[in-house]
């Protein structure tokens, strides 16, 4: 055995402790989420439970890569797990705020009142940025013919709703002022959640030429779009939210006229 099989030996034991111990301490607050006595405890439950997920997913990317250099091989297996896991911190997150794509800020707005007893604006922009950092970098770590493609889009998907439902619109007017706590993370949480959901619209509407033309990916980008212009309504943006209702009747004819065969 070379010095660099022993080094990769090593290391890649310390990485599967690590695994192990997160993977422990995810579960726990799974368990005190399930337990909790109150919405409060349960919220920061799931909280941490989620921020633990993410960090595991770090390390899933972390041992998938570390012996790359050396054995030229990238086993899949660890990001299997990554993926797994990034699955599971999107579901706690949609418990916290819904998974609703669609819909108008009441449906969302009682769930997010009590998180938004627990995290303020500077901290839901933390936890964005570090949970797209992670999923990003998870993402690329599959090659762009890997089998995951379509699944890691809806991923990133997913995520996108979480993005757009932890912003509240009813109050986000009153706190767009420079003086006022959170301003910069309210701001790019908004141009955030823009960003991704035209992203996602995007990516479905790319599965649906290249994977089969299955309506339901159009169908599914359609609603992103309308979702889209939702965020742009809220935000009282009448020209970017005239221009998405235009792309939504062109992708709806898209979608009747291929119906039709």
């Amino acid at each position: 055995m070379t010095n660099e099989d022993d080094v990769v030996k090593i290391e890649t034991a310390k990485l599967k402790a690590k695994i192990t111990e997160l993977q422990n301490s995810a579960a726990r607050c799974e368990s005190e989420a399930a337990s909790a006595p109150d919405e409060i405890s349960r919220v920061k439950a799931l909280l941490k439970g989620f921020e633990i997920n993410i960090d595991l997913v770090g390390y899933y990317i972390m041992i998938t890569d570390f012996a790359y250099p050396i054995t030229k091989v990238k086993n899949e297996s660890w990001l299997v797990e990554g993926r797994k896991t990034c699955l599971k911190a999107v579901i706690m997150m949609e418990e916290l705020v819904t998974n609703l794509v669609e819909t108008d800020f009441a449906s969302v707005e009682e769930k997010l009142l009590v998180l938004e007893q627990v995290i303020d604006d500077d901290e839901k922009w933390r936890l964005v940025r570090k949970t797209g950092y992670a999923i990003s970098t998870f993402c690329d770590s599959f090659m762009e013919n890997s089998k995951w493609k379509w699944l890691l889009v809806e991923i990133r998907a997913r995520f996108a709703v979480i993005v757009k439902n932890l912003i509240n619109y009813k109050t986000f007017q009153i706190g767009n002022v420079p003086n006022q706590p959170g301003y910069e993370s309210r701001y790019y949480l908004s141009e955030t959640a823009k960003r991704m959901m035209q992203e996602a619209a995007d990516n479905y509407r790319e599965k649906y030429e290249i994977a089969g033309q299955n309506m339901a990916d159009i169908n599914t980008a359609i609603h992103y779009l309308s979702a889209l212009r939702q965020i742009h309504i809220y935000l009282g943006e009448s020209v970017p939210a005239e221009d998405v209702k235009k792309r939504i009747e062109v992708w709806t004819a898209k979608m009747k006229d291929d119906s039709r065969g």
